[in-house]
């Protein structure tokens, strides 16, 4: 009946407008913790100390210097999805950095200019809880030392070639999301993405890159 047609669409508009308002109040809710953290960056000096559990996490001394362990796609800065797409900007395996701060739904860290990151994290896509996740994503000792310079080159542009290690293939393009790739140790093909929809396959032979498949 008509009038039951329009208390539906009024209900569907009011769940569209919430649905709206919940975006907004988590984005917002982001901006500020950013911001705070950049303010208690600056009333520390801009300290490089770890947060106690991070150093805990990645075995790491005061005065440890701490990378990427792999490169990073990024649109935003301040929304980088955990499938780590290729697309946008690469901050690249090496990029010495601090980690700021995490909890279950993202990891924060900056770069040595300041800039701030934000990592959206999701469990369901990595199968492991966050501080599992950190030293994925953060070392102690910058990965590209003792790779030729060749390979540095092609990694830091975020390619993939035939020949590669498992290894520098992390490097490159970061670990594969486990709830499509389980097993990366003895698994021979590894799932990324371009785009949420759009993936690709790296496949290998004894332990080295075979062939890409886009």
């Amino acid at each position: 009946c008509a009038p039951c047609l329009r208390r539906r669409d009024a209900a569907g508009r009011d769940t569209h407008r919430q649905v709206k308002e919940i975006m907004k109040f988590r984005q917002a809710a982001k901006i500020i913790k950013l911001a705070l953290l950049s303010t208690l960056l600056v009333m520390a000096g801009c300290s490089t100390t770890l947060p106690p559990s991070v150093r805990q996490i990645l075995n790491a001394g005061p005065d440890d210097k701490i990378y990427l362990a792999h490169n990073i796609w990024f649109e935003r800065a301040d929304e980088i999805p955990i499938e780590n797409y290729h697309r946008g900007q690469i901050l690249s395996a090496g990029t010495e950095v601090d980690v700021n701060d995490y909890d279950p739904e993202e990891i924060l860290f900056s770069d040595k200019s300041g800039k701030k990151y934000a990592v959206a994290y999701n469990e369901q896509r990595t199968m492991t809880p966050v501080e599992a996740y950190i030293p994925e994503l953060f070392c102690k000792t910058n990965p590209l030392d003792g790779i030729d310079e060749d390979t540095v080159f092609i990694i830091k542009k975020g390619e993939v070639r035939k020949g590669m290690t498992k290894k520098e293939v992390i490097m490159s393009w970061g670990n594969p999301m486990p709830y499509r790739t389980q097993h990366k140790e003895t698994n021979s093909t590894w799932i990324y993405w371009n785009e949420e929809h759009k993936s690709k396959r790296v496949i290998f032979k004894n332990e080295k890159v075979l062939e890409v498949i886009e």
